[in-house]
């Protein structure tokens, strides 16, 4: 068990001791750090002792003198140095379960680990917990935590995640919250199971315990072509409106109450129902972004912003580009191509790809694989003549910093197959105006 560096920063300490990487921190002071929390927490002396395991193998100690707090420049290749510590759930409604084969490996680590959730906002369902590890988390503050919920109903909990150990959420959260640990909270909600009385009730509970409890997100549940559980399934446009009516009235309560709105549907229920998407102070702190709470708006946002400085913009030759967006992302991303096509010279067209690799059920862009890409630009690209557009996806169909889709197919592998320019683009206002102009932004 050792810290891997992967980078260490120029001009820092750990540079002028000259770690490098690939070496491994084994003992910081005498103590094996296991993640990030024991090498920030171990490093705030002013005197710290490395044992550097250096990638020749040979081992070497350092002594450093620092200032407090002052780091040591070191960058590793993951925030956790022992093993994930995995899910014992096996959740009816878990995304990971309802997966075909020839996925990227990692989309296959069911992660349910407290660490990742203070230090990456991963929510925990917390029936993994040990006497032991919250302790650490008391002790440490580790706060903010995420914590699924779904439901505070005991019995209904323990058949959600399939787990003995799952009704105890109610008494769990309430140990962490007296201890001063704040929490950031979801429901994925399913049709008949954990909607209605349960819902309303797990809200009452959850706001009992604010401000420990800082927000609820209810998101939907989300289905594949693999799931096999039959009493799942999808909510009606009738159901996402009656969800959207119930919370936005307790909304209203709890600003009244508390001075936030506290319980935050999804842009999902906001795109099922066909209504409009919310203005920006509904999201507040816009804290459960990565939830899919609130991107349609600060896309819409960030793009009106810069809008202003690209509107009577025209271009010097004709630009033909190409969009491919998921049925969920057509309609968030219509109103900025609506826009930008009034540009002279300027012609964007949107297609609309099926999520063929996990099921029409499936229609955030975010899950399309390379293998949707493929199917869905097929005709389309016969149909193309030179020069080619240029063919636009968002960058949330790959994994971080890579090119690779959840499907393991490449970026390359794409442009091979269909002989065209993929160009990934990032959810925010300037880069997707630039991006399509093909123009670098405005000083």
């Amino acid at each position: 068990m050792a810290g891997v560096i992967s980078e260490v920063l120029p001009c820092t300490l750990a540079d002028r001791l000259q770690l490098q990487a690939g070496d491994k921190v084994l003992t910081i002071n005498g103590k094996e750090p296991v993640d990030m929390i024991d090498y920030q927490y171990l490093t705030t002396d002013r005197f710290v002792k490395l044992e550097i395991e250096k990638v020749s193998g040979k081992r070497k100690a350092y002594f450093v003198k620092k200032a407090y707090d002052e780091d040591l420049g070191i960058v590793f290749t993951a925030n956790v140095f022992d093993r994930i510590r995995e899910c014992a759930n096996k959740c009816l409604f878990c995304f990971v379960r309802q997966m075909p084969e020839g996925c990227r490996d990692s989309l296959y680590v069911r992660d349910d680990d407290y660490r990742m959730s203070f230090m990456q906002g991963n929510f925990i369902t917390g029936t993994n917990l040990t006497g032991k590890d919250l302790e650490r988390i008391k002790t440490r503050k580790l706060s903010p935590l995420y914590f699924s919920v779904h439901t505070t109903n005991p019995e209904q909990r323990e058949y959600l995640l399939q787990n003995k150990r799952a009704g105890n959420i109610l008494p769990l959260l309430t140990d962490l919250v007296e201890s001063d640990i704040h929490l950031h909270t979801q429901i994925v909600l399913c049709p008949g199971i954990n909607d209605g009385s349960y819902l309303e009730q797990t809200i009452n509970d959850l706001a009992n315990l604010y401000p420990g409890v800082e927000s609820v997100a209810v998101v939907p549940v989300g289905l594949t072509k693999f799931q096999i559980h039959e009493e799942l399934r999808c909510f009606t446009k009738e159901e996402c409106s009656k969800i959207l009516d119930d919370l936005v009235g307790r909304q209203a309560e709890f600003l009244e109450r508390f001075g936030t709105r506290f319980v935050f549907p999804s842009d999902e229920f906001y795109i099922g129902a066909g209504r409009e998407i919310p203005s920006d102070e509904t999201y507040e702190e816009f804290a459960h972004l990565e939830n899919g709470v609130g991107l349609v708006r600060y896309l819409h946002t960030s793009f009106e912003l810069a809008w202003e400085d690209y509107a009577d913009m025209a271009l010097e030759k004709p630009r033909h580009v190409t969009i491919v967006t998921g049925k969920s992302g057509y309609p968030a991303i219509l109103p900025l191509v609506e826009k930008m096509n009034a540009i002279p010279n300027l012609e964007i067209e949107t297609i609309v790809a099926e999520n063929k690799f996990f099921g029409p059920t499936v229609t955030v862009t975010g899950l399309l694989t390379g293998t949707c890409l493929i199917a869905a630009l097929a005709d389309w690209r016969k149909t193309q003549i030179e020069p080619l557009p240029v063919v636009f996806i968002s960058q949330s169909m790959l994994k971080f910093e890579t090119d690779l889709f959840l499907d393991d197919m490449t970026v390359s592998q794409v442009e091979e197959r269909l002989k065209i320019k993929l160009i990934p683009i990032d959810l925010d206002g300037e880069e997707f105006i630039c991006k399509i102009l093909g123009i670098p932004p405005l000083a």
